[in-house]
């Protein structure tokens, strides 16, 4: 099941609905086991296809590896922390 990603604009005090794309596959970064399946079961629920990473490492592993349309991450990890992850995805 795929979703449509909107983005809202604000011009000349209008705000504007557009959008921006199908989203398929998120990616949920968390060392922590529990929240990690709990965001994980939610998604898979609601129809995403979704992989996951206990550390910095396994997100940039699975990022060079899928095609993910969104990243939730959590800013401590082990070997790579969540901003580094960001700094590295965002290049």
């Amino acid at each position: 099941m795929s979703r449509i990603a909107k983005r809202l604009y604000r011009t000349s005090g209008r705000t504007t609905l557009q959008a921006v794309g199908e989203l398929n596959q998120f990616l949920v970064a968390d060392d922590e086991d529990n929240l990690r399946r709990v965001l994980t079961a939610q998604l898979q629920h609601d129809g995403y296809e979704v992989h996951c990473g206990a550390d910095g490492e396994a997100v940039m592993k699975a990022m060079a590896e899928h095609h993910i349309d969104v990243l939730i991450t959590d800013l401590r990890m082990p070997k790579l922390d969540g901003m580094q992850v960001l700094k590295m995805v965002s290049e």
